[in-house]
């Protein structure tokens, strides 16, 4: 088992449940059985793995090969002249503040004035792996201030992952019940209400901050006979959930131009 498949064992995933592992990247992941499988298409997605999230599944992955990272690179940027000509205090200062200041100024901003922007910063993993592909901000004006940045790159992460999920269930995967785990998720309600806003699908927040520590020790606790399978171990051992996120209905309408850039590319990820 790869250590993000452990991560969705250890946040409760079962079938009808996608598993969103967002830190640094993102991983999206489910299970289905095998037979279901049959003539879909499922080429864009990075990859499918037979039992290696659960025994008896098809392990299906997708994902966004910078998320968190998008964000940590603005940072750098910003503070890139406290780096070079600063001191060691006011460095310090500037970056424990900086997403802090650039969270609460995005947030008051007019969703629907968004700059366009395109999340593939590390290349792209969806659809179809790229690793040549590159982001993009639209729309940059003398104008533009950094919190306006901010959220047009806020606002790409969460439509990229909006793709994602449309995507699959496009080919047939239900969708009941979304979990988020990782650093984000757990830290950033402003991103992580954007991607409920965005998808228009609840989102619930794992309550483990080790969520592929606690999937080895399901594995483990299987393995030795402590329980009978997988499903029994996860009710005795995952945590549950610390919060959830809900659309909300007011901020549908004027998030509906975000994210232009990405809906120029088709699905073989050529520009339409």
């Amino acid at each position: 088992s790869f250590d993000a498949h452990a991560g969705a064992v250890g946040a409760g995933i079962c079938e009808r449940v996608l598993v969103a592992n967002l830190g640094t990247s993102a991983v999206d992941m489910m299970i289905e059985r095998a037979e279901r499988l049959r003539d879909r298409r499922m080429t864009y997605a990075c990859g499918m793995a037979e039992d290696s999230i659960l025994p008896g599944y098809m392990g299906i992955e997708a994902g966004q090969s910078a998320f968190g990272d998008v964000y940590a690179w603005l940072k750098r940027f910003l503070i890139w002249p406290s780096e070079q000509f600063g001191d060691e205090k006011t460095r310090r200062e500037l970056s424990e503040k900086l997403l802090g200041e650039l969270t609460r100024q995005a947030e008051a901003l007019d969703a629907g004035s968004a700059l366009p922007a395109l999340d593939w910063f590390n290349g792209r993993r969806y659809p179809y792996a790229d690793e040549f592909a590159r982001g993009a901000i639209a729309g940059l004006s003398l104008g533009t201030e950094p919190p306006q940045v901010f959220q047009s790159l806020v606002f790409a992460t969460a439509f990229g992952w909006k793709r994602i999920v449309d995507s699959l269930s496009r080919e047939g995967l239900a969708i009941e019940k979304i979990i988020a785990v990782g650093g984000i998720a757990q830290k950033s309600p402003y991103v992580m209400q954007t991607m409920a806003d965005a998808l228009e699908r609840p989102i619930s927040v794992s309550a483990s901050a080790q969520a592929c520590a606690r999937g080895a020790a399901v594995f483990a606790a299987v393995a030795c006979g402590a329980y009978p399978d997988m499903f029994t171990a996860q009710k005795a051992i995952c945590e549950g959930y610390v919060s959830e996120y809900i659309p909300d209905a007011a901020r549908k309408v004027s998030s509906g131009g975000i994210a232009v850039l990405g809906r120029t590319q088709d699905e073989s990820g050529r520009n339409g």
